[in-house]
């Protein structure tokens, strides 16, 4: 069984982009950082051997400080409660038939960005779970924290596109360079499609919080940079053929 909680645990799927875009806003509207996040795929946690990988998969789910789990628009409803004007959502979702309602929005929406599992891959590092600020630190099994490598920051980039084209922004060649400290702290160098892209702000802050759900990130720093300039031959060859270009 779950020890008991400080606070709501939010768990998403950390491998799918759109959950990730998700809960990045959810965490902006979490200025008293009153919710606790996991990624379902970083950890070995009690809150997560009870529940079915499948069912986790398919929904954002919310473990209460009672040890009650909801999913899905319930799990929303129950998140509104500890967020500043969450009241009229909250109360807006208990209205007669609105909750039914929603939750087929939600089933929706998790059809058309779904399957949503993690990749095939090593099996992830084991986490720490606590309920501050750096409740989750990546271990080898020796108590030493994992080191981030660049090769996870680009896969996090991965899930994060530009609207306007609906291709990720390492497909479409706009991350020029990738730098890890020791302490985790990461450096991006990227660019734009245009210096008057309009998504830009939109596709900056998603890069953000992308990274920082990495495992181990301490920091994340992206620069946007207008050199070399982008052109559509900076796009992925794969991509380029699949597009005709």
């Amino acid at each position: 069984m779950a020890p008991p909680r400080d606070r709501p645990l939010v768990i998403f799927d950390g491998a799918c982009g759109f959950c990730r875009r998700w809960v990045g806003r959810l965490q902006r509207w979490d200025r008293a950082r009153r919710l606790d996040y996991l990624p379902l795929q970083d950890v070995r946690a009690p809150e997560l051997s009870a529940r079915p990988r499948a069912a986790l998969e398919e929904a954002a789910h919310v473990v209460l400080p009672s040890g009650e789990v909801l999913a899905g628009a319930a799990a929303f409803r129950a998140i509104c409660a500890y967020l500043p004007g969450g009241g009229i959502p909250r109360a807006l979702l208990g209205l007669p038939g609105a909750l039914p309602l929603a939750e087929r929005g939600y089933r929706w929406i998790a059809r058309r960005w779904g399957p949503v599992g993690a990749p095939p891959g090593p099996a992830a590092p084991r986490l720490e779970l606590r309920s501050d600020a750096t409740s989750m630190r990546g271990h080898d099994g020796t108590g030493a924290p994992m080191p981030v490598t660049e090769d996870q920051v680009r896969r996090s980039l991965r899930g994060v596109k530009d609207p306007e084209l609906n291709l990720n922004i390492v497909d479409l060649g706009l991350v020029y360079d990738i730098s890890v400290d020791d302490a985790g702290a990461v450096e991006v160098k990227m660019t734009l499609t245009s210096p008057g892209c309009p998504a830009g702000p939109e596709i900056m802050t998603d890069a953000e919080q992308a990274i920082r759900g990495v495992e181990g990130v301490t920091d994340a720093q992206i620069e946007l940079v207008w050199e070399p300039y982008w052109t559509p031959e900076r796009i992925d060859p794969r991509v380029r053929a699949f597009l005709g270009l």
